[in-house]
């Protein structure tokens, strides 16, 4: 009973709000079922919804014109289109909330949100890094755009970016129409053969100086170089005769008008090599014992070693009757490199100046250091001077201490 009466005192109590309730939700639920929303009488899905039809127009941002064969993609999706003629271009079904991607070769890759518009025109902007390179050659330097010559040329962020204590084997790959033969890798051994036309020594040349030996140009700090050309052809002939097989021209790094930018470059690698050497070693007791088989089979039919020392041998037990592994004992499984370069480099309207101090340090592959190690020191000091309109003073200073240990042959 008491039960009921709560029941009954909970219905008494909101029953004029359920009917209510009731009312209003059979209300809505009779309008909902004749009064359907546009979505519906139009026959228009939820998908449908988020998706519009784009148009526009692509010009050059620097000359107003129309662009045609830009590629203009739907990110994320396959849907794409390529402008006409006239610059203009026509995409369907794309997520208003979506973004287009803009693309053609020399210009800069634009992406742009949709934000829910039907018409997006775009000005391109064209991309002219690479032809505003400049490109040092013997009578001066050039932009790359207006260059006609055969030149090749390497900058200083594609030189270090592999680390090497030789110069030629930074560059190993990155010129095109040169070859570098690597002849040796003992520490301390610069003697890569290089060449640009057939099997000739190319012409060096060091910030206008013409040297004499490749090997200088190896044993540059890496660090200390600004930019590499390599003269092929009718532009290595200001250098006459000895410009025949191509014209290395190295130029280093200057200093600028503005604060002092100090820089430390450090690197601490391991080199390990390509083969692991698996020698054919025969014990020092089956040695002998072969030995003694040989000349007991020949004219002096004697034992080249006795049988009591042959039994030493095998036991391997006695001082100097042990056997010996030169090569483990002997060759390293790794060697270390590592390099060290600080530089600091500004100056003002009238002076300039770069300072450079590295080190760098190989290794051999033999387990006492003593036997086979390379170190080198080198600075450098690159000073430029305004005296007068039109004239100009530069002053380089450039050192280098090498201490090379290798086995005596």
């Amino acid at each position: 009973m008491e039960k009921r009466n709560v029941l009954w005192f909970f219905s008494n109590r909101f029953s004029g709000k359920l009917v209510i309730s009731a009312l209003l939700v059979m209300a809505i639920f009779s309008s909902a079922l004749a009064f359907p929303d546009d979505a519906s009488r139009k026959g228009v899905t939820g998908n449908e919804q988020q998706q519009t039809t784009v148009t526009g127009k692509i010009v050059d941002a620097t000359t107003g014109e129309p662009m045609a064969g830009v590629n203009i993609l739907v990110v994320g999706t396959t849907i794409g289109a390529i402008s006409g003629a006239d610059g203009s271009y026509t995409l369907q079904a794309v997520d208003r909330n979506g973004s287009l991607r803009f693309s053609f070769i020399g210009y800069v890759t634009q992406t742009v949100p949709v934000n829910g518009r039907s018409v997006i025109n775009v000005a391109m902007q064209p991309e002219v890094t690479g032809l505003e390179e400049v490109v040092v050659v013997g009578y001066g330097s050039q932009k790359k755009e207006t260059l006609t010559g055969s030149v090749a040329s390497v900058k200083t962020e594609q030189l270090v970016s592999t680390k090497s204590i030789s110069v030629a084997a930074a560059i190993q790959g990155k010129i095109p129409g040169v070859q570098i033969r690597q002849q040796t890798g003992e520490p301390g051994t610069f003697n890569s053969r290089i060449s640009v036309r057939g099997f000739g020594t190319p012409l060096l040349v060091i910030d206008g100086v013409v040297r004499d030996q490749m090997d200088d140009f190896e044993r540059l700090n890496p660090e200390d170089i600004e930019s590499i050309s390599v003269l092929k052809d009718a532009a290595a002939s200001i250098y006459g005769l000895g410009a025949a097989n191509g014209v290395f021209i190295v130029t280093t790094k200057k200093g600028f008008a503005g604060k002092t930018e100090f820089s430390l470059n450090t690197m601490y690698s391991f080199k390990k090599p390509t083969n692991d050497w698996k020698t054919i070693n025969v014990d020092a007791y089956t040695m002998r014992y072969m030995w003694n088989e040989m000349s007991r089979n020949s004219e002096n039919s004697a034992n080249v070693t006795s049988p009591s020392e042959l039994e030493k041998w095998k036991a391997g037990t006695e001082p100097g009757y042990t056997d010996y592994n030169w090569w483990a004992n002997t060759i390293r499984d790794y060697v270390t490199s590592s390099e060290l370069t600080f530089n600091a480099r500004g100056g003002n309207d009238v002076v300039t100046y770069f300072t450079s101090f590295g080190y760098n340090n190989d290794g051999g592959y033999f387990k006492n250091n003593e036997l086979m190690q390379y170190d080198r020191y080198t600075f450098r000091n690159n000073v430029e001077a305004k005296l007068a309109k039109g004239l100009k003073m530069n002053i380089s200073f450039y050192g280098r201490y090498e201490n090379t240990l290798n086995p005596t042959r």
